[in-house]
């Protein structure tokens, strides 16, 4: 559970830093999405610190959208994942996408996809 919610504060900490103001966050982890977005949170006394730091993110001036994506959508989020752990690392940024991830970037956007 601990590890679906690092990559969310990670990311609204990196995007806050960057200047951005305007964000939507996709994930596959609609426990996520459901917490943030103010379910119920029980038996998550292990995640607190780590919600209660993304609370913390949310309440700055800027406007944050979580949405839920299905797993079979989100192959860049799973190779990107994939890169971290072989690399050893919890937050990798890439300034220009690996060929590989550029083609699943497309592949992941709803107008562009084939099958």
């Amino acid at each position: 559970m601990l590890t679906e919610f690092f990559p969310v504060k990670f990311g609204l900490k990196f995007r806050w830093e960057q200047g951005y103001k305007d964000i939507i966050c996709e994930t596959d982890s609609s426990f996520v999405v459901e917490v943030v977005n103010g379910g119920l949170i029980h038996n998550i006394s292990v995640v607190m610190h780590v919600y209660k730091d993304i609370m913390a993110l949310m309440e700055l001036s800027w406007r944050i959208e979580f949405v839920h994506v299905n797993r079979d959508v989100n192959g860049a989020a799973d190779y990107m994942d994939k890169q971290g752990v072989m690399q050893n690392q919890d937050f990798l940024v890439w300034n220009h996408p690996a060929p590989r991830l550029a083609t699943l970037l497309l592949n992941d956007m709803p107008l562009t996809r084939t099958s």
